[in-house]
């Protein structure tokens, strides 16, 4: 029983080759760290492809979290805001809303943490309004939840 487990403190190496010699396939740590760290998240996925816009700026070769990337979107859609244009700035929270109801608890936990807390740092008295009726319904309490957290 002991052979098919790995110590709770073994290295994302070992954990590879643990994994691969059950499989009984053989393949280098090197290779599967490029693989693994290439390979975007759904969330970095679907807010690039509405949003290609957004991420213009950003190198190509840096490996962003899904933290960085909604903190990034949220300074976007903080721009789109100041701009006025009212359908480009309610397009972002409509992608938004969709990640957040599909997504897992850690998802949903990256998009209250990030976007909507790097959002309510901007916010002021005098915008919440405008600001909440740019959100779907189902996003009002968790950005209201949001605010009061913070």
């Amino acid at each position: 029983m002991a052979e098919n487990c790995i110590a709770p403190q073994a290295t994302s190496k070992q954990f590879v080759e643990h994994i691969t010699q059950r499989a009984g396939i053989r393949i280098e740590y090197e290779h599967y760290h490029l693989i693994f760290n290439s390979m975007e998240t759904k969330m970095q996925r679907t807010l690039r492809q509405w949003f290609p816009e957004a991420f213009r700026s950003e190198k190509g070769e840096e490996k962003l979290s899904d933290y960085d990337v909604l903190q990034h979107f949220a300074e976007y859609c903080i721009m789109l805001i100041t701009e006025g244009n009212t359908e480009k700035e309610r397009e972002p929270f409509k992608i938004i809303k969709l990640l957040y109801t599909n997504g897992t608890l850690s998802e949903r936990n990256a998009i209250e943490n990030e976007f909507f807390t790097v959002l309510a740092k901007e916010e002021a008295p005098g915008s919440l309004k405008r600001h909440l009726d740019l959100m779907p319904a189902d996003l009002r309490q968790v950005y209201l939840k949001t605010i009061l957290e913070n």
